[in-house]
């Protein structure tokens, strides 16, 4: 940092320690502000967040579902000899029923990846968008310091031009 740079930012970290000790900046007022966009962030993300845990959720339950796919259906039933009709069926159809579930696999496979990059690209900007509020609070105490600066530097310039423009006056 230059020396101009660092002698204002002395300057500005002397104004803002001089209100507060006349009471101007009111005690906890960063911690004020932090908590404010705190609370900006956390209504922005609360549905976001649902919305991520219901994401895991439900990938989670493709995965145990999924697992559970075999093509085969139970083939008991309640009425006597419909047991075996069911059998019959099943060995019949069991080339078809078990390609298909094959394909449903390499189906699952695909969407589950699709949904886990989604997950994580949700998660990621979630991250960024917090680390940006994070830093635009920062920024604006900055910025706040810097207008309380150039308020006095205004005020004092005032003055001076009134000590001057007195000065010329003819008495």
């Amino acid at each position: 940092m230059s020396n101009a740079v660092e002698i204002a930012l002395k300057q500005i970290k002397e104004t803002v320690a001089e209100r507060r000790r006349r009471g101007e900046y009111p005690i906890g007022l960063e911690a004020q502000l932090e908590a404010e966009f705190s609370s900006i962030i956390t209504m922005s993300h609360r549905q976001s967040r649902n919305t991520s845990e219901q994401l895991r959720a439900f990938i989670l339950h493709l995965e145990t579902t999924m697992n559970h796919v075999s093509g085969r259906t139970a083939t008991k039933s309640r009425i006597p000899g419909v047991g075996l009709l069911h059998k019959v069926i099943a060995k019949m159809t069991a080339r078809q029923t078990l390609g298909l579930t094959g394909q449903v696999r390499e189906v699952h496979v695909v969407v589950s990846q699709v949904l886990s990059l989604l997950s994580e690209e949700a998660l990621s900007r979630e991250d960024a968008d917090k680390r940006m509020v994070y830093a635009l609070s920062r920024h604006v105490l900055d910025k706040l310091a810097v207008i309380d600066h150039v308020a006095i530097i205004s005020n004092d310039l005032e003055r001076r031009l009134l000590d001057v423009e007195n000065s010329l006056r003819p008495e």
